[in-house]
């Protein structure tokens, strides 16, 4: 694994352990606890925190670090679970609890980087407890409190059964995000030309890398979608709690934390995309897979699990980078990129057809002056619908219009990826989550396009070709 360092490698590879213990707890609270409020079951999701946060001092066996981190973690716990209990559980206090846990998350986070890694303990610690609180994927850890419905055999036993799947398959990789993630800023910082190493293409990527690596980046990405709907959500009760006690103040200042929170997930959510398209182009330059639609189904969850069966058992055809370059720049255009202008187009002038049937339903001679004599409707409300409705059919038109441009500009790719994310505005006006949700889709179409249309090599891969020979 070139990516990581031999000691690195055997933490990831003994992550099994924690991943475990995660599920373990997961299924005694979904199988036997009735009241999700008592002590123990904050105690129990602590102690699989303090698991994985711990494990590099455990696996060392540094048994003072691993002393005062269980000390600091302790005390921050206990403040956590004081300040959890003297507030309330509604609107008012929402913010409070989102606080109280993001602070307990930062100095766990920061204490174990500053037992780690003294030279850039704040760097890192800061960065890894904002993908990791913010971006959400330490969240993920938490995704059973909110299901307060315990497992029994009566009623949707099915339905509650899958979110136990779900649930610990999340568990189970979290301690492989973490630890992926902390080692991927750790490099970065610390390892002259990491920076290009991450920037390459071309890298010959084994088997096990992209088994590690592929899935940990994904799971940031969702958890960056799942937790933009959930600040979207946390601002609209704040918005409309009438017991807010902040007024409008308060509010301006929780809507400028969650706006910036929201940003960052979509900076993590770009740089994770950016970097599985890496990770997986490499991968599949060295067996020699070109298939364009293995590459897009990456992107898309449930069907992602199809192709990391094929592009995992695919048998290394290149050893060296250079192979790779010239494989990658030899190969010819993918046929899924004729189906997507082809769908593209045809989605496109159905959506206009779509909308301006809309747009002349409403708006037509006869039902204008139906609202003008029964007084339905606020006329700016009117006007505002009628030019919305106007944009989304400018937009699919320009869409159309980038498809016929696909072939010949780069340029097309960015027109009908912001087409996209402005119809996605302009659609989900009342439904602000969902459109959150489909902007992470509309982003990854961006690396999908670039790649299956204008793919390209930058001038670090050149250098790489000389630097990494092998894997």
């Amino acid at each position: 694994m070139p990516y990581f360092q031999p000691d690195q490698i055997k933490t990831i590879r003994q992550q099994w352990i924690p991943g475990v213990l995660q599920v373990l707890a997961l299924a005694v609270i979904f199988f036997f606890v009735k009241d999700y409020t008592q002590p123990y079951v904050q105690i129990l999701y602590g102690a699989t925190f303090f698991v994985i946060t711990a494990w590099t001092f455990i696996q060392s066996c540094d048994w003072p670090k691993l002393g005062i981190y269980a000390g600091v973690f302790a005390a921050a716990f206990a403040t956590s679970y004081w300040v959890r209990s003297q507030l309330a559980f509604n609107a008012e206090y929402i913010y409070w609890h989102v606080l109280n846990g993001y602070l307990f998350i930062a100095v766990c986070i920061l204490a174990r980087q500053f037992l780690s890694d003294r030279r850039h303990f704040l760097k890192s610690g800061l960065l890894l407890w904002a993908l990791m609180a913010i971006a959400g994927s330490t969240q993920l850890n938490y995704f059973t409190s909110v299901m307060n419905v315990p497992l029994s055999f009566g009623g949707n036993t099915f339905f509650l059964i899958v979110r136990l799947i779900f649930a610990s398959v999340i568990g189970f990789s979290i301690p492989y995000v973490f630890h992926g993630q902390a080692f991927l800023i750790r490099n970065y910082l610390e390892i002259p030309g990491y920076k290009s190493l991450l920037k390459s293409k071309v890298l010959v990527t084994g088997k096990n890398t992209y088994l590690f690596l592929y899935p940990v980046l994904f799971m940031t990405t969702l958890g960056c979608a799942t937790q933009l709907p959930t600040f979207a959500g946390i601002m609209n009760i704040v918005w409309e709690s009438e017991r807010f006690t902040f007024g409008t103040t308060g509010i301006i200042i929780v809507g400028a934390i969650l706006g910036w929170f929201s940003v960052f997930c979509l900076v993590v959510a770009v740089v994770n995309l950016y970097l599985i398209r890496n990770v997986v182009t490499g991968r599949m330059l060295t067996i020699q897979q070109s298939n364009g639609l293995v590459y897009a189904m990456h992107f898309i969850p449930l069907l992602n699990i199809i192709s990391v069966l094929i592009v995992s058992n695919g048998q290394q055809a290149h050893h060296t980078t250079k192979e790779n370059a010239q494989y990658y720049l030899q190969r010819e255009t993918s046929t899924l990129a004729h189906w997507i202008v082809i769908l593209g187009i045809i989605f496109a002038v159905f959506g206009i057809i779509r909308v301006y049937l809309s747009y002349d339903s409403m708006f037509s001679g006869r039902m204008q002056s139906m609202y003008m004599h029964f007084g339905m409707g606020d006329p700016n409300e009117l006007r505002i619908i009628k030019y919305t409705l106007l944009t989304i059919i400018a937009a699919y038109a320009i869409k159309v219009l980038g498809y016929f441009l696909l072939y010949n500009h780069r340029k097309a790719v960015f027109f009908i990826v912001t087409m996209n994310i402005l119809l996605l505005a302009l659609s989900f006006m009342e439904a602000l989550p969902l459109a959150l949700i489909f902007s992470i889709a509309a982003l990854a179409s961006l690396f999908v396009l670039l790649e299956i249309f204008h793919p390209a090599l930058h001038d670090d891969d050149a250098l790489l070709v000389a630097t990494y020979d092998t894997e």
